[in-house]
């Protein structure tokens, strides 16, 4: 499944990747199978440089499939499970990723603009690098997730009716990020923003 995912969507230059339409047909069959398997320990399926916006994963397990250098923007992944390496170095602007599981994600130089992670388990989640501008994270449990050198401006983790404010932020890292009107929850302070470059050692070292 992920081979034909790949050869059907695949493009060399993603500027070309357009946003208008659904994934023609074959391909939509093929991700609905996909959403309705597991795929247990199976090696991790790299799918690479492909164009899938608006493709629906709703309640795939996505834990051993890795997108890179892809276009995702306005994909469902509601309710799915993300794996470690499932994104790098995507596009996944206004994404759904309401209830999905996302432990232990390292999700690297990724657009994730406008993205809704809504009620998602981010624990152990690591944002390096990418931009979350807009971002939703209302009741998200951000148990040890690491934001490091990542664009927060715009975003909420805010009380945002009727969902409540996202969960455990107290727990969560924040390094070398850039949050200006970001909204908070009440009572939270956020950390200072530290206007630098940071190298791989320092982020590593965080997260």
């Amino acid at each position: 499944m992920a081979a034909f995912i790949k050869e059907k969507a695949h493009i060399d230059d993603m500027s070309a990747c357009e946003m208008p339409t659904k994934p023609p047909d074959d391909l939509t069959a093929t991700i609905t199978v996909l959403r309705r398997n597991a795929f247990g320990d199976t090696p991790v399926a790299q799918i690479d440089h492909i164009c899938l916006p608006l493709a629906n994963f709703e309640g795939a397990d996505l834990r051993h499939i890795a997108f890179d250098f892809s276009n995702l923007a306005g994909a469902n992944f509601t309710g799915s499970k993300i794996g470690k390496d499932t994104f790098s170095r995507s596009t996944l602007t206004a994404a759904m990723f309401k209830g999905a599981n996302l432990t232990g994600a390292e999700i690297v130089e990724t657009d994730l603009h406008f993205i809704f992670f809504t009620s998602a388990n981010l624990t152990k989640a690591e944002f390096i690098n990418g931009s979350l501008f807009g971002a939703k994270f209302s009741e998200a449990d951000l148990t040890s997730t690491c934001f490091a050198a990542t664009d927060l401006m715009a975003s909420s983790f805010a009380l945002d009716p009727p969902q409540g404010p996202a969960r455990n932020i107290d727990k969560a890292r924040f390094f070398a990020d850039k949050h200006i009107s970001t909204e908070w929850p009440d009572g939270f302070n956020p950390p200072a923003i530290i206007d630098h470059v940071i190298t791989p050692n320092e982020i590593l070292h965080y997260c």
